[in-house]
Formats: C-alpha cells, structure tokens, sequence
C-alpha cells in the first residue's frame, strides 16, 4: 500500500541528522537491528497470513466434493 508505506530509509536518515557524532555510530548499529528485526516479524506474518489462508481456501474447497 503505498499511501500507507513505511519508509525506513528516510526516517533512519531524519533520526541520524539530529544524533551527536559521538552516538551516531550506536545509533546507526540500533536502527540497522530495528530494520532487520521489523522485516524478520513482517516476513513472519505474511507467511502465517497466506499459509492459513490456502489452508482455509483448501479446506472450503475441499468441502464441496464431501459427498
């Protein structure tokens, strides 16, 4: 959905502009784990979400030719 996208980059970017120097690298390490942990969870429930969707749609179907 693109009017509802989430743009990592450029909030990453507005994030670092206002860090001190001195904690830009913590920073940077941080929100570098925050991506990696947020797309690993997004990955997570689209494989649930479509999984149980071909499972709810196999078994619908499925039940059409219990006779």
């Amino acid at each position: 959905d693109k009017k509802h996208g989430l743009f990592i980059d450029e909030i990453s970017e507005k994030i670092l502009k206002n860090v001190p120097q001195q904690n830009k690298k913590y920073v940077e390490k941080q929100l570098h784990e925050l991506d990696k942990n947020f797309m690993d969870y997004l990955s997570y429930w689209n494989e649930k979400y479509y999984r149980n969707g071909f499972v709810d749609g196999s078994q619908l179907v499925m039940g059409c030719f219990d006779d």
